[in-house]
């Protein structure tokens, strides 16, 4: 699977033409998407044309726009399956979610979200660098959107005992601020090269406020 990132059961209908369905065409999608992670860190977003899409994936155009309309829509669909896949690896680690092990595994999350990202780093920048603000902006605002909705399913006892809705104004600033963070990350032109001292730097942050807030116990 390499980088890509891309091997998510969950397709976004809304990104595409035709939703495949077929094993022979699920992979066509997918290698498409596993192109556009290879096109994108090696020419940045000018390069992503349907062409290169074509050459890289092995996957002829007609067939490509038989489930994309254009490369935006590819590139959605790309975004998508990657924060999916930071969502999901990340829920691995809340198992056994409890108040007396949030601290812990807010590190281990954070971490291992920085660490999944840091590895696509050269592709998020690209798009980030590359393509039009407004589509940019819609993919900085769909991955709010789902790690809000994550992180709102993750409540402790502590936490459900709160005002839901308070709570959940409280987890969407927390995710705005920490996307933005990464975002930072993701706009310069090499990864961070020390994950351990910005998890550090982050989680710090993440405590401090879910301590203001009630979330976690005091010290």
């Amino acid at each position: 699977m390499g980088q890509s990132g891309t091997r998510s059961n969950k397709i976004n209908p809304a990104n595409q033409r035709r939703i495949p369905k077929q094993a022979r065409a699920v992979r066509k999608y997918q290698a498409v998407l596993e192109a556009c992670t290879q096109v994108l860190a090696q020419g940045g977003y000018k390069k992503l044309t349907m062409m290169e899409l074509s050459l890289t994936s092995g996957v002829a155009v007609p067939s490509i726009y038989q489930y994309f309309p254009g490369k935006e829509a590819i590139l959605s669909a790309w975004f998508d399956a990657l924060i999916n896949r930071v969502l999901a690896a990340t829920q691995a680690l809340t198992s056994n979610f409890e108040d007396e092990q949030l601290d812990a595994q807010v590190e281990a999350m954070i971490k291992g979200a920085l660490t999944l990202i840091t590895s696509y780093h050269a592709s998020i920048h690209q798009i980030l660098v590359g393509m039009p603000h407004i589509l940019s902006a819609r993919m900085i605002a769909t991955m709010e959107s789902k790690t809000v909705d994550f992180v709102c399913s993750l409540k402790t006892p502590r936490i459900r005992a709160m005002d839901e809705q308070a709570v959940n104004l409280k987890i969407t600033v927390l995710v705005k601020v920490v996307v933005g963070y990464v975002i930072e990350l993701a706009f310069k032109e090499e990864a961070p090269p020390d994950i351990d001292a910005e998890t550090d730097e982050l989680c710090s942050l993440i405590r401090a406020y879910l301590r203001d807030c009630g979330m976690l116990p005091p010290r």
